[in-house]
C-alpha cells in the first residue's frame, strides 16, 4: 500500500509539472492527453517486470521532467545474429523533428533534450529485425496497441496497464504468437487485481487468441492490467497485442507513465469499406461545446479535392472522426484534425501522413545508413560495382552502402543432394549504368561434380 500511495503522489505531481490546462470538466496535458487521476493510480495492482522490449516500428509518447528536460534511455538489443540498427526520432506532435539518431547492435544512448515546453512528444523507434528497450524514468512513456498500430514485443513483457471505458460492458483483446513455432500466454487482471481471463494461442488458428471479457459491476472506467508470457514449454519469442474494444487503446508498464489521448489515428474495416481517421476519446464528452474539424488531402497525384468533416460533440463517437473509402482503394494522403473547445481554443491537433489499402495502414520508414561505403578495389572500379551480402535481404535498401566486412568475392554454400538452398547478394554501383544483366554458368565442384545452370534460378528482389 505504501508503494501505491507513492505512485499516486507521483502522478499528481506529474500532472502539475506537465502543465495541464483546465477546461470545464477536464484537465488536459498540452498535445491533447488526459492524465490519470490519483485515485485510479492508487487502486492499480503493483507492477511486475521491467520495461517493454519493442521489435519493429513503434511510436511512443514521452514527456519531459519539471525542468523541461527529456532524458530517454535507448538500447539496441540484438536478436539472434541480426545486425540491424535502431533508428529513432523525437518529434513534436505536429511532426517537427527535434532530434534523431541511430544505434548499432548492443549499444545504447541517452536521448537528451533541454528546455522543452510542458506536454507530450512523439518518439519514433524502428529496430528492424532487432529490438529496442526504451526507458523514460522521469516522465510519461506509453504506446498504442491498436489494429492500425499493433504492439510488437519480444521475449520480455512486464505487466501492462490500460483503462477500461466508463460505459464498457465487454473488453476485447487480441494476442498473437509467431507461426509456426511460437505461442503466447496471457493473463488479465481487473482493477482490483483479480484474474478475469487466462488463455493462450495454443490450438488457435494462426496463433491468434481473441479474448472477450465481461466487465463486472464497478470495473468500468478502472485501470486493468495484463501480462504476456511463455505458454508451457512451447516456443516463445515474438508477441503482438491489440486492444480491440471497450478500452482506451494505449498501454504503459507503470500506471504513472500512462496518459489517455483525446484522439488516436486508426483504420477500421466495416462492410468492405476502410474507415480512416481518428478515434475520439469518450472523455471529450465531458467538455461543453467541444467540436472538431477534420481534413483529408490526397497526395496520390489524382487531383481529387480534399475531404472535410465537422464533429460537434455528438454522443456517438464510433465513426465521428473517420473518412470512408472503398476497401480495395489505395489511399495516400495527409490527414489533419483539430479539437477545440467552445471558445475556439485548440485542445488537440494531429497531422499524419498515411497510406492505406485493404484495411491495412502503412508508414514510410526512412532507412538510415551513416557509415562510409567500403573502399573500392581496382577490380571493383574496373567492373563498376561491388558485391556484398547481408544476413537479411530486407536490410538491403535503395540507399544501402556495403561495410568492408560485407564485401564478398565468392558466395559459399553447402547442401544435401536433392535439397534447395538460397543465397542473397547485392550490387553496389560505383558508376551510373543504364542497364544491368546478370548471367550464371554451371557450378563445378570437387571431382568435377556439376550443378547445371538450368537447375539454378536467378531472381531479382
Amino acid at each position: 500500500m505504501i508503494r501505491k500511495k507513492l505512485w499516486a503522489m507521483a502522478i499528481v505531481a506529474g500532472s502539475l509539472l506537465l502543465g495541464t490546462t483546465a477546461v470545464p470538466g477536464l484537465d488536459i496535458i498540452p498535445g491533447g492527453f488526459v492524465p490519470l487521476s490519483a485515485s485510479v493510480i492508487e487502486k492499480a495492482p503493483a507492477p511486475e517486470g521491467e520495461v517493454m522490449r519493442f521489435r519493429g516500428s513503434h511510436q511512443l509518447y514521452v514527456s519531459p521532467d519539471a525542468a523541461g528536460r527529456l532524458s530517454v534511455e535507448l538500447f539496441n538489443k540484438q536478436v539472434g545474429k541480426y545486425d540491424a540498427m535502431v533508428i529513432y526520432r523525437l518529434l513534436t506532435l505536429g511532426g517537427d523533428e527535434l532530434a534523431a539518431g541511430a544505434l548499432k547492435v548492443n549499444t545504447g544512448a541517452t536521448l537528451a533534450k533541454d528546455d522543452l515546453a510542458p506536454g507530450i512528444y512523439a518518439l519514433e523507434v524502428n529496430s528492424g529485425s532487432n529490438s529496442v528497450i526504451v526507458r523514460n524514468a522521469n516522465g510519461l512513456c506509453f504506446v498504442a496497441a491498436t489494429q492500425s498500430q499493433p504492439l510488437h514485443l519480444i521475449e520480455e513483457c512486464p505487466r501492462l496497464y490500460f483503462q477500461v471505458l466508463s460505459d464498457s460492458r465487454e473488453v476485447e483483446l487480441i494476442v498473437k504468437g509467431q507461426p509456426t513455432l511460437e505461442h503466447v500466454a496471457v493473463t488479465v487482471w481487473d482493477g482490483d487485481g483479480a484474474v478475469v481471463a487466462q488463455d493462450s494461442t495454443v490450438g488457435k488458428p494462426r496463433h491468434v487468441c481473441k479474448l472477450v471479457i465481461p466487465v463486472a459491476d464497478g470495473q468500468a472506467g478502472r485501470l486493468w492490467s495484463l501480462r504476456l508470457g511463455k505458454a508451457g514449454d512451447l516456443g516463445f519469442e515474438d508477441m503482438t497485442l491489440i486492444l480491440a474494444r471497450g478500452v482506451e487503446t494505449v498501454v504503459a508498464d507503470r500506471p504513472a507513465r500512462l496518459a489517455l489521448p483525446l484522439m488516436q489515428l486508426e483504420c477500421q474495416t466495416v462492410d468492405k469499406h476502410s474507415l480512416i481517421g481518428y478515434r475520439f476519446s469518450e472523455r471529450l464528452q465531458e467538455i461543453p461545446g467541444v467540436n472538431a474539424a477534420l481534413e483529408f488531402a490526397f497526395s496520390d497525384g489524382s487531383g481529387r479535392p480534399p475531404l472535410q468533416k465537422q464533429w460537434t460533440g455528438a454522443s456517438n463517437l464510433n465513426n465521428a472522426g473517420h473518412f470512408e473509402f472503398s476497401y480495395n482503394d489505395l489511399v495516400v494522403g495527409q490527414l489533419r484534425a483539430a479539437i477545440r473547445d467552445s471558445q475556439g481554443k485548440t485542445l488537440a491537433a494531429r497531422n499524419d501522413k498515411i497510406a492505406v489499402c485493404q484495411g491495412e495502414m502503412y508508414y514510410e520508414i526512412e532507412w538510415v545508413e551513416e557509415h562510409e561505403p567500403a573502399p573500392a578495389q581496382p577490380t571493383d572500379q574496373a567492373r563498376g560495382f561491388q558485391v556484398f551480402q547481408r544476413q537479411e535481404p530486407g536490410d538491403v535498401r535503395p540507399n544501402s552502402r556495403p561495410r568492408p566486412e560485407e564485401i564478398v568475392e565468392a558466395i559459399m554454400d553447402a547442401m544435401a543432394p536433392g535439397c534447395w538452398s538460397v543465397q542473397f547478394f547485392a550490387l553496389y554501383p560505383l558508376r551510373d549504368a543504364a542497364n544491368v544483366r546478370l548471367t550464371i554458368s554451371d557450378l563445378v565442384g570437387p571431382g568435377g561434380a556439376t550443378i547445371r545452370k538450368e537447375d539454378i534460378e536467378l531472381r531479382v528482389v
